[in-house]
């Protein structure tokens, strides 16, 4: 990942940004007030994680605003089901788990 000083310094080579503003970037974002003060920032409380802060929706729209339910599924949370729909069956897939192949 690059650092926001190093993309910054690309757009001013190139020319791309007259009127540049710093790239804000995880804590930064978590703790600027103005990002709190939108309301852009938002605590979820995750099962594994307990309270977590992470971006509202964005853009907020009047009739849909959209809510963040949660942090997504856990990685592989949904690989036996995959591998299910593909034609695996409950053994072969413990066994690739055994294996920790997946």
């Amino acid at each position: 990942m690059r650092a926001s000083r190093d993309i910054n310094s690309t757009f001013n080579i190139a020319s791309l940004v007259r009127n540049r503003a710093a790239i804000a970037h995880g804590r930064k974002v978590a703790e600027d007030e103005h990002f709190a003060a939108r309301g852009a920032i938002v605590t979820v409380d995750d099962p594994e994680l307990g309270p977590t802060r992470t971006a509202d929706v964005f853009p907020r729209l009047t009739r849909t605003p959209g809510k963040v339910r949660h942090l997504g599924p856990r990685s592989g949370a949904d690989t036996g089901a995959i591998l299910a729909e593909l034609g695996y069956g409950e053994e072969e897939i413990a066994s690739l788990r055994e294996r920790k192949v997946v």
